[in-house]
């Protein structure tokens, strides 16, 4: 056998091993690689915690305090008799006089308290003579204990305070609201014929006095055109009380006093009904005024305060937007 033949029949022989090792390559290559477990990340160091602080505690609740009630008759005494009238005068802010401004009647008692050092039934009255006419005839006590309340924020316990039946009904017209009534109470009313009801002892419930004023401006001046009185002035304070100038504004307003409208004909709408509902005894019906005192607060009435129109041109490249209001009411609009 020659050389070259023997070195073919040897290369002949090596022939399987190489394709099996290849093939072994081949599939090693082609095999998906070890996942290689992530490097564990490098933390950075951190500051300690910040030591816990202790949350504050909210100021205590104050425990609810009984009600006061009016040193004269509350109105809730006259709700079996005048049921109706009683349930628009709660929806009004007349009920709510004294509890509508809480917040602003406090600050007023802390200032008199820090100016003056003490406060006294005359300072309460700077604000109490309108939003709380009954209170002339309170204690020094009761008076100094509704500060209190007042003060703390205590709206439920002073709920019963306000323009009542008798702040307007007895004492405002009776024309001496200083003037401590006597009882039975004397009730005033636009009716000239109203009718005399008894309790069950046999007694009058209250005497029934006409009042022509009862249906004029004049009757609403003293508490809606107020400013601070002399006797309680602060000499060289930096306040002064100016609640309401609306009568003053009515005087001189277009359609005001000059016109013979009175704020009654749009704050006491008049309404068919009973002044009166009493067992056992017939009561006419009527066009019984309205005690919801309509007015800034309604929408209806505010809808139909004004007349309003917009005018827009455009002049030398400016848009240019005209406004007119028109008032309609009998006072300023808006209004104190």
């Amino acid at each position: 056998m020659t050389k070259r033949k023997r070195q073919a029949r040897r290369s002949l022989v090596y022939l399987p091993m190489l394709l099996i090792v290849l093939v072994a390559i081949v599939t090693a290559c082609a095999a998906p690689a070890a996942p290689v477990a992530p490097a564990e990340p490098t933390q950075a160091p951190t500051e300690a915690p910040p030591a816990a602080t202790a949350t504050p505690e909210p100021p205590p609740t104050p425990t609810p305090a009984p009600k006061m009630v009016s040193p004269l008759a509350s109105a809730s005494s006259c709700q079996e008799c005048h049921g109706e009238i009683y349930d628009e005068w709660a929806q009004s802010y007349h009920s709510k006089t004294l509890t509508a401004m809480m917040g602003s009647f406090a600050k007023y008692i802390k200032y008199v308290q820090s100016e003056k050092g003490a406060l006294t039934s005359a300072d309460m009255m700077g604000c109490l003579g309108c939003h709380g006419p009954a209170m002339r005839f309170a204690s020094e006590e009761e008076m100094l204990h509704l500060a209190t309340l007042v003060v703390d924020g205590q709206k439920d316990a002073v709920s019963d305070i306000g323009v009542d039946c008798v702040s307007c009904h007895t004492l405002a017209a009776s024309g001496e609201p200083w003037v401590h009534p006597e009882q039975p109470l004397t009730v005033y009313g636009p009716l000239r014929d109203a009718v005399e009801a008894k309790g069950g002892d046999g007694q009058l419930v209250h005497e029934s006095v006409f009042s022509a004023d009862m249906g004029k401006s004049e009757m609403c001046a003293a508490c809606h055109t107020y400013i601070t009185p002399d006797d309680i002035h602060v000499e060289g304070g930096t306040w002064d009380i100016v609640c309401s100038l609306t009568y003053d504004a009515w005087e001189v307003a277009a359609k005001g006093k000059a016109t013979g409208n009175q704020c009654q004909d749009c704050h006491m709408p008049k309404r068919d009904g009973f002044a009166a509902q009493v067992s056992g005894v017939t009561m006419p019906a009527r066009a019984v005024p309205s005690h919801t005192f309509p007015g800034w607060h309604s929408d209806a009435k505010l809808a139909g305060a004004t007349d309003m129109s917009l005018a827009a041109k455009v002049e030398g490249g400016t848009l240019v937007v005209t406004v007119t209001i028109v008032s309609k009411v009998g006072h300023r609009m808006p209004d104190t």
